[in-house]
């Protein structure tokens, strides 16, 4: 891999003869771990800024591979739409879609105004804008804002708005906290574990309710928007989120629901799926 990607070399820490890591607290490695993942299995170039969210590839590819076998097979061959809820810097989830999913379009939607911007710029660096719509979202109490005239939906071709379009999917790696108080008491439970120095921005990290909150925000929205998403996806990190929202998706008489368990390492991460 850093025969390919030089900027890995310096940070490569030899094991044996033919084994070398990296020192997965150091933040600058992690990047370029992951930086050099994207270039040599998927083609793409990507600025990983210092200061945001660095996506774990495997991690995110594994949710993009999910949703590749149990959502867009639905739909053929035919061209889709999907949406991806807090795209951060990387744009990580579209730019990995479009290239597992060939059939796929992409709208990347974020509430900071900095993220969109170097969004942009990866998605632009790798030849994908036909595919790949970036939005700012500037409406922070909502998750889909497809009622937004500026939302990137073509109109339809019997001229209705935008927002009438159906969407065939969309996914989201929700912010995982409520507060620092909880981060740092999560990472104190782990104590002795490796801890893996991702970074991000408030944003991508603290939300009202923690995740359990951010989620019931998405389901409220989906039982309004309906059929207008075909698929409504998120990835859950924590297993207690998990129960609460089969609980509420009981609750709420949805027709189907798809459920997944993600691996990579010791990292265990579950996908919800529901459609009206």
């Amino acid at each position: 891999l850093a025969s390919q990607c030089p900027d890995l070399s310096k940070y490569l820490i030899a094991q044996s003869p033919t084994r070398s890591t990296i020192d997965f607290r150091d933040p600058a490695a992690v990047r370029s771990l992951n930086r050099a993942l994207l270039k040599a299995f998927f083609g793409l170039t990507v600025h990983l800024p210092s200061d945001s969210l660095c996506p774990s590839v495997p991690n995110r590819l594994n949710y993009v591979q999910w949703i590749a076998e149990n959502i867009t097979a639905e739909f053929a061959h035919s061209p889709i739409w999907g949406v991806d809820i807090g795209t951060g810097a990387s744009c990580v989830y579209p730019l990995l879609g479009v290239r597992v999913m060939p059939q796929c379009r992409f709208v990347a939607t974020d509430i900071n105004e900095c993220s969109i911007q170097a969004a942009k710029q990866n998605v632009e660096s790798n030849g994908l804008d036909a595919r790949i719509r970036v939005y700012l979202n500037k409406n922070r109490e909502t998750k889909l804002p497809l009622d937004d005239p500026e939302f990137p939906l073509p109109a339809l071709a019997d001229g209705q708005g935008a927002g009438q379009e159906t969407v065939a999917f969309c996914m989201c790696n929700p912010p995982f906290y409520e507060s620092e108080e909880e981060r740092k008491r999560l990472g104190d439970m782990k104590a002795g574990a490796p801890s893996l120095q991702t970074g991000g921005k408030n944003d991508e990290l603290y939300t009202e309710g923690g995740e359990a909150g951010f989620l019931k925000g998405l389901l409220a929205e989906s039982k309004v928007l309906r059929e207008r998403v075909r698929w409504y996806t998120t990835m859950v990190g924590k297993k207690s989120t998990l129960a609460v929202l089969k609980a509420e998706l009981n609750a709420m008489g949805v027709a189907r629901t798809k459920e997944g368990k993600l691996l990579q390492g010791r990292t265990t991460r579950w996908v919800i799926a529901w459609s009206f």
